[in-house]
């Protein structure tokens, strides 16, 4: 759902995304340039969104302009199955174990390559911007600095694949 909560978007196996009005259902738009199935889809601020897909590339794509990416970020070695977002900071990760961490405001450059040695099935960045879950096919869920790179901890060990992650935030109640 885009930030103004009037678009849905979805990621399809064609390599595009589609974009639907939430009133009425009607197909509004669709953004095309992936070659290959789109696996990883987030919103960023400012009416754009962030994809990753089987091509290895992560994609910035304007939402109020969708006829091309604003801005491809090459580096993966195999599919990129997740993407999220925090701020002008952009985390993927995927099919060849490594988690990126690209700087928007630098032009895209990427930041941190972090060696996982687990294919990364999901990524999610805690609401505060410091850390950064990652969860994959061996069932491991791993918190990395959003700054550094650098590990913070090991959660759990699954005995299944971990498929996604968001963060909750805990308030108290009184």
């Amino acid at each position: 759902m885009t930030t103004d909560e009037t678009q849905l978007l979805g990621a399809a196996g064609d390599g595009h995304v589609y974009m639907w009005t939430v009133t009425t259902g009607a197909l509004v738009g669709r953004l095309i340039g992936h070659t290959m199935s789109v696996s990883g889809l987030a919103l960023l601020g400012g009416n754009r969104c962030v994809t990753g897909g089987s091509d290895k590339t992560v994609r910035v794509w304007n939402l109020n302009d969708p006829s091309q990416p604003a801005l491809i970020l090459e580096g993966h070695g195999d599919v990129v199955y997740a993407v999220a977002t925090y701020g002008s900071t952009i985390v993927s990760g995927g099919q060849d174990q490594t988690l990126r961490i690209w700087d928007l405001d630098a032009g895209g450059i990427c930041r941190h390559t972090v060696r996982v040695r687990d294919i990364i099935n999901c990524v999610g960045i805690s609401q505060d911007g410091q850390t950064v879950a990652t969860g994959g096919w061996m069932g491991r869920v791993r918190f990395w600095s959003l700054q550094s790179g650098n590990p913070v901890s090991n959660l759990y060990q699954y005995s299944k694949t971990s498929h996604t992650y968001t963060y909750h935030r805990k308030e108290t109640v009184s």
